[in-house]
């Protein structure tokens, strides 16, 4: 009793320490290297940037595949690698051999950042803190309302960046707080070009001059006699009004103030993407947890301190979404429903067999502590609370239920029989050591079942070690609870009421002769013919990784493939959103063009948005939104458009963003993209066929290119050609300022807003001082190409990804149409061909399982033709399972196929310990048919119970809604169908397994 107490006070404090994860600390083994190359078309960045990587890359040890995606300005290059490769060192090669390619890449190139992945590392919760509504507006913003909306951008920003992330990175379950959609302050001078002429100055020369009157020595060190101080020395210019009373030295003693030449004023840094909620302009953050902390105390804390930033800052909006605890909350809940009703509805079934209370006090009592034993072998093993190790734990109660109840019976059967005290604790010793073999037994079945799953590659395999470890925790309490706590209580509480003849009533279903020979017959070609529906169910069941969930988050996808300036990319968004909430309602945020996430794999296209739209509730029907989406089709012709659930963790872990299927098309005998005109071919050959792939988004540029012939003719010199086009295009960076913690850009920009036809009609000083225009000076042309250009460790190639999940043969009809085409050569890829090499292995996996449990039941029973008896009773009880999802409209998910691995557990467990009850009779003498009527007397009181406690205690499930509702009823379903099927076949099939196997030959089966 002392012990016991111990152990519980134990799991109470590991379970008040054990960290809760939404999912296991499962490393990803991914490297992502991020490429930035500022105006540089997608065709220059794959060319003289990613291809050279590329190369480089391939020579890291263990890499398995690594892809590319190039686009305008920026590429990213992911690079996969096998499951338990460690991280770290990939890190430092992927870093090391970027080092040996920088000097083949341009010198204006950055150095490449390198990211490594985890699971802990994906965001947990999605803040918003927007300005306050105002008055909409339709059509674009005038002027006025854009000045004042960038001027209160900057204040956000400024707030968001020195007070926000910090309160936010102060919680302590927050590893890392990522932002978005703000904007940056620069110092812009427009030089007024009459006055610098008449003064003699060039763009160029006003730069220099302002750098060098920036000055900046840094940190020095000044001795004055036994002391030495530190001297700062900065060259005052702070602020605008330091550079408008600059006095700039024009040579000799001519001197004027920057002033008089220039208009200077502090404004935001043009947008290269925005962040809208709910249609007002915002900045946004993605929140990390720490790997060691709680998800719920970090949403709990991060939920206090927003009422404490909304009280501080009422003119701000602050608002959550995409909230990844909802899931862990739902498994959570499934996991205490499974307790109470399994322990309810346990008790109630004990009342009514009973029909006294100490037994359903004892179950009442075994469970939790059982469940504590459990939950302290987590602590010790490091496994923290997550939906993987609860999966395993919700299985783990219910065979700590079943375990109780069987020895409970079994002990109720050696009780009522007289004598003293003594002779009743001798009768509970043996009523539990009769049992504990069989339990142990089916225990390593159980875990036969589970652990051979960690062989599977990749991030599943990882993910079912957790769920393995769980599983053989909770049996392990189980088995001490009902070894060691039940008998001590049975002894303690008394024996209570023992009905003598409550089984006697089971004598009638075995009767005394047996069966006929026809009867027998009958009942082989019955289980053959059930075997037979089995096959026909897995042919006709849909497959997927993750059964349907409700969803309330939604993501539309939009690539104009259109040169659109930021304000009419936002005119646009703006009414999709403003239509979207007036019909379906809701919450909508939208990142348009780029964002500035730290920690984002691949940075969005400046003409491409991603809206978000976040629901009150799941609608009614998963096409909701066809109509509208057709509509918006319709109305932007051009545009690729894709509209699915908003990804969750479940999404990236289960299903990955790769699509299902897509066919990699490469020009043969050719490097490079094969041209457009030959996959239009082949786009017209597949819809011939009937398949619509999505199409490349191709993008058109205006391309201009310096005539050096007429550059000389016209004594322009190349670097002040160059100044001037930066500062018509506002990016000629002139100097820097030193604020607080910051580096302000000063930068030349023209004092009109940019055109193609003011390019070329604005004109550039040259030697002689004459203005030249720049139309003499740049050639032009427009240029057509993909917007994005992807290649793999073979090369360049093209992706036409399908939508939705083409069969077997709809694959091969691809494939043949595919090879119609000689010029490009092509070849499948996607989820397809990994669900197919997964399959492959989940076959030889569940071999070694079988293998397993063939060797572990043939140790229990000390046989090799028994073992049979008791592994047949599975599939017999799986078609039981494919059965009920078949009439429910299930699928065969990740789900069902637990809730089968739960039933079969259950299932051999009472086959196990029938069939050793039968072994036990049999070496008692007794002939096989009173050893067959024995066995069901004293095991179908506990079978029955089991089975009727397991299904009350799911039946709740498929009557309710909700997340934690849909998680569980494939679980419910496959389990409620597998059982109802094998408490029957524990019943009658394993009598006629037993005689056909368990015999002493053919012979003498045929004569009984």
């Amino acid at each position: 009793m002392l012990t016991t107490l111990t152990v519980i006070v134990l799991g109470l404090l590991a379970a008040a320490r054990l960290p809760i994860s939404l999912l296991p600390e499962v490393g990803i083994p991914r490297v992502s290297v991020q490429v930035s190359y500022p105006n540089a078309a997608a065709r220059t960045v794959e060319d003289a940037v990613v291809a050279p990587l590329r190369n480089t890359l391939l020579q890291v040890n263990g890499l398995t595949d690594i892809q590319s995606r190039a686009r305008d300005e920026a590429a990213i290059l992911y690079l996969d690698f096998p499951f338990g490769t460690n991280p770290d060192l990939a890190f430092i090669e992927v870093n090391e051999k970027i080092d040996l390619a920088m000097n083949q890449l341009p010198r204006e190139v950055e150095r490449p950042r390198v990211l490594a992945t985890d699971v802990s590392d994906i965001p947990v919760v999605q803040l918003s803190v927007t300005l306050r509504a105002r008055d909409a507006v339709a059509g674009a913003l005038p002027a006025a309302a854009v000045q004042r909306e960038a001027a209160e951008m900057l204040e956000l920003s400024e707030l968001a960046r020195n007070v926000l992330r910090r309160r936010l990175e102060q919680l302590p379950e927050v590893a890392f707080a990522d932002l978005s959609g703000q904007r940056n302050p620069r110092i812009v001078i427009r030089p007024n070009q009459p006055a610098l002429r008449a003064v003699g100055l060039t763009e160029n020369d006003l730069g220099g001059l302002l750098r060098s009157a920036n000055v900046e020595l840094g940190g020095l060190l000044l001795r004055d006699g036994y002391y030495e101080y530190a001297v700062r020395f900065t060259g005052g210019l702070r602020t605008t009004e330091d550079l408008r009373a600059l006095y700039l030295n024009l040579g000799g003693d001519r001197t004027v103030a920057l002033g008089d030449l220039a208009e200077v004023s502090y404004e935001a840094s043009p947008a290269r993407g925005t962040y809208l909620y709910d249609g007002q302009p915002g900045v946004v953050f993605t929140v990390r947890k720490r790997a060691d902390a709680s998800l719920f105390d970090l949403r709990e804390n991060l939920g206090l301190l927003l009422d404490d930033l909304r009280a501080q800052y009422p003119e701000l909006h602050f608002a959550l979404n995409n909230d990844q605890t909802s899931v862990l909350r739902a498994s959570m809940d499934n996991l205490t429903g499974g307790l109470l009703y399994g322990a309810g509805f346990a008790i109630l079934i004990l009342f009514a067999f009973f029909r006294e209370w100490r037994r359903p006090l004892l179950i009442g009592l075994a469970v939790p502590v059982a469940l504590l034993i459990a939950v302290l072998g987590f602590y010790l093993v490091g496994l923290s609370i997550n939906v993987i190790s609860l999966a395993g734990l919700i299985l783990g109660v219910g065979l700590m239920i079943d375990n109780s109840i069987i020895v409970l019976d079994n002990i109720r059967q050696y009780q009522g029989r007289g004598g003293t005290e003594v002779d009743e604790r001798a009768r509970v010793a043996t009523a539990t050591n009769e049992v504990i073999r069989p339990l142990l037994s089916s225990a390593l079945t159980t875990v036969a079942v589970f652990f051979p799953l960690v062989l599977l590659s990749g991030i599943a395999g990882a993910l079912f070690r957790d769920q393995a470890i769980s599983v053989t925790l909770a049996l392990v309490a189980s088995l001490a609870v009902a070894y060691f706590l039940l008998p001590m209580l049975t002894t303690l509480l008394g024996r209570g009421r023992v009905e003598a003849a409550s089984v006697a009533a089971s004598e009638k279903i075995i009767s005394e002769e047996g069966p006929s020979l026809w009867v027998r017959l009958g009942q082989g070609l019955l289980l053959l013919l059930w075997f037979g529906l089995g096959l026909v169910l897995v042919r006709a069941l849909p497959s997927q990784g993750f059964p349907a969930l409700s969803r309330t988050d939604y993501q539309l996808r939009i690539e104009w493939n259109e040169a659109l300036p930021l304000d009419v990319h936002r005119t646009r968004v703006r009414a999709l959103n403003d239509d979207w909430r007036a019909r379906f309602g809701g919450q909508t945020a939208a990142f348009l063009g780029e964002n500035q996430f730290l920690l984002a794999e691949e940075n969005q296209a400046m003409n491409a948005a991603e809206l978000q739209y976040f629901l009150a509730a799941p609608p009614a029907a998963e096409d909701f939104a066809a109509a509208w989406l057709a509509e918006v089709r319709a109305q932007y012709p051009r545009a690729g458009i894709s509209f699915r659930p908003l990804a969750n963790l479940f999404d990236r872990i289960f299903l990955n963003d790769a699509p299902y299927l897509e066919l990699r098309l490469r020009a043969t005998g050719e490097r490079g993209t094969p041209p457009p005109e030959a996959v239009d071919e082949l786009v017209a050959g597949l819809a011939a066929a009937g398949f619509a792939p999505e199409l490349p988004g191709r993008a058109e540029a205006l391309a201009l290119r310096i005539d050096y012939p007429q550059l000389a003719i016209s004594r322009v010199d190349a670097e002040v050609l160059r100044g001037r086009l930066l500062t018509l295009f506002s990016e000629n960076e002139a100097t820097r300022l030193r604020v607080n913690d910051r580096a302000l850009p000063v930068l030349l920009a023209s004092a009109d807003s940019l055109s193609a036809q003011r390019l070329l009609a604005a004109t550039v000083t040259n030697r002689d001082g004459n203005e030249i225009p720049l139309a003499y000076l740049l050639e032009r042309e427009r240029r057509s190409d993909y917007r994005v250009l992807t290649a793999d460790r073979a090369g360049e190639y093209l992706a036409l990804p399908f939508a939705g999940a083409p069969g077997a043969e709809a694959v091969e009809l691809i494939s043949s149409v595919a090879a119609r085409y000689p010029a490009l050569n092509s070849q499948l890829a996607g989820r397809y061909l990994e669900d197919q090499t997964r399959l492959g292995e989940l076959a030889g996996i569940l071999l070694v399982s079988l293998l397993l449990l063939y060797l572990i039941l043939a140790a229990q029973f000390e046989g090799l033709r028994l073992p049979l008896v008791v592994l047949l009773i599975v599939p017999v009880s799986l078609v039981g399972a494919l059965l009920a999802l078949w009439l429910t409209g299930g699928s065969l998910n990740l789900l069902s196929l637990i809730g089968m691995v739960v039933s079969g557990g259950i299932v051999v467990n009472d086959a196990i310990i029938k069939v050793d009850m039968i072994e036990r009779s049999r070496r008692e003498g007794l002939p096989l048919n009173a050893a067959l009527r024995r066995a069901n007397q004293r095991r179908l009181r506990a079978i029955v119970m089991t089975s009727l406690t397991t299904i009350l205690a799911l039946a709740p499930v498929l009557f309710t809604s909700g997340l934690g509702a849909e998680l569980q009823q494939p679980l419910a379903i496959t389990v409620i169908g597998g059982l109802t099927v094998g408490t029957l076949a524990s019943l009658y099939v394993v009598p006629f397994l037993y005689r056909v196997l368990g015999g002493p030959g053919r012979q003498r089966f045929l004569n009984r």
